[in-house]
């Protein structure tokens, strides 16, 4: 259980399992650091962007920023290498969260990568108490 005012560390590892091929770039997206808040019908509390934080990303993964919205770039992965991102995060929302993450190979396509028995997404569920 996380908690409020704490800060957490986020880990995520990528394996290039392919014994001759390299991946052009390396990407992991995020989803659910935020979430959608209930507008009343009336009009009240409406916001321009519907979405409030869940966790705040106090530090992401270093050197993996890109332009595309809850994805991180650790650029190519030679075959056998391994890479880690890291993401130092803070709950200020109580509740049960889902976070999502996919890997994928590019950032324009953004092809998932084709894994020998590994995933290329998956879901991380954690509570955030008093």
């Amino acid at each position: 259980m996380q908690h409020p005012g704490s800060t957490y560390p986020l880990r995520l590892t990528i394996v290039n399992r392919e014994s001759e091929r390299s991946l052009p770039t390396a990407n992991v997206t995020v989803t659910g650091f935020s979430q959608a808040i209930e507008v009343g019908d009336n009009g009240a509390g409406r916001v321009a962007d519907p979405r409030r934080p869940v966790w705040i990303v106090d530090a992401p993964p270093r050197g993996a920023s890109t332009a595309y919205r809850d994805t991180w770039s650790i650029g190519p992965l030679e075959p056998g290498e391994r890479r880690t991102f890291v993401w130092k995060l803070s709950p200020v929302r109580r509740g049960r969260h889902t976070l999502r993450w996919s890997i994928s190979a590019g950032l324009d396509d953004a092809r998932p990568v084709a894994a020998q028995k590994a995933a290329t997404s998956g879901t991380l569920d954690v509570e955030v108490g008093p």
